[in-house]
């Protein structure tokens, strides 16, 4: 699919979490070849101390289930991937594999889960004939000019899909959902992002920290060339977005007077996969 499809990717680590010593608990991962395009971001509980491990691992593990279904259909022809059967599939071979991590760290299963494997999935399938964006949690989804919220979640407490291997009667439902299904040659660019997204397009008009320029909206990743042709170029635009900046005013005499502090705009993990047609 890269042969019609180009991609991008970034991430940049919360302000929130950047203060107080924590991890950048999102996850980026997509792979592509002549048949099928992936990608996927998680986003760990920033409440628990390793979600980070379970969001980089849970990434990797629903692309390879997905890669590992596409193996039973023609994908030149077959259009069923929006089934609600296959996802459900794909969950429960993916919750199959984290269950074998979980069984390799110790005994206390519970804790296990709540520390390493709360994390949400956000995703996209592209085929030949057929483009899916699926999530189990929050964040945001743009296919074409449709824009897909995701969340929020009451309590900020969104539907984690290692819940499914909770011991409790009262399981949130962790469901893959199919959000979007079209045809592939109606496809023209996809983005999909964690919850942090969010902040990022609430700052759209606000000047970039220590500057006198607007961060601009999320079309940017589609819209600029230099995000495809660079591969960390669209992190460095995050890092930029989400610095703390000190100025010093100084007077005739080359005296401070003043001090300008201004802060990151991006309190939460930002994650962003963009995919656009070439042209």
């Amino acid at each position: 699919m890269l042969n019609q499809y180009e991609i991008a990717g970034g991430q940049v680590i919360g302000r929130r979490h950047r203060l107080t010593g924590q991890n950048n608990q999102d996850a980026i991962y997509w792979q592509a070849d002549e048949q099928a395009l992936i990608g996927i971001v998680c986003d760990g509980c920033g409440s628990h101390p390793h979600t980070e491990t379970g969001a980089q691992l849970g990434a990797r593990i629903v692309a390879a289930e997905i890669a590992r279904m596409l193996t039973t259909a023609d994908l030149d022809t077959y259009q069923g991937w929006d089934s609600p059967v296959i996802w459900e599939n794909i969950r429960l071979n993916t919750l199959s594999q984290i269950n074998l991590s979980i069984q390799a760290l110790g005994n206390d299963r519970q804790q296990i889960i709540r520390d390493y494997f709360l994390f949400t999935v956000v995703g996209f399938l592209i085929t030949p004939m057929q483009t899916v964006v699926f999530a189990s949690g929050d964040g945001l989804i743009i296919i074409n000019d449709t824009e897909i919220p995701l969340g929020p979640f009451p309590n900020n407490a969104p539907p984690y899909i290692a819940y499914g291997l909770v011991d409790t009667a009262n399981k949130k439902d962790t469901a893959f959902k199919i959000c979007e299904s079209i045809p592939t040659a109606d496809l023209d660019r996809i983005l999909i992002g964690t919850d942090g997204v969010i902040d990022l397009q609430n700052a759209e008009h606000k000047n970039l920290p220590g500057k006198n320029t607007p961060v601009g909206p999320l079309r940017q990743f589609f819209d600029k060339d230099a995000f495809f042709q660079n591969p960390d170029l669209l992190r460095r635009r995050l890092t930029l977005i989400n610095r703390d900046t000190v100025r010093y005013i100084r007077n005739g005499q080359g005296y401070i007077t003043d001090i300008k502090k201004e802060y990151g705009l991006l309190p939460d993990d930002t994650t962003i996969l963009a995919v656009r047609r070439k042209s």
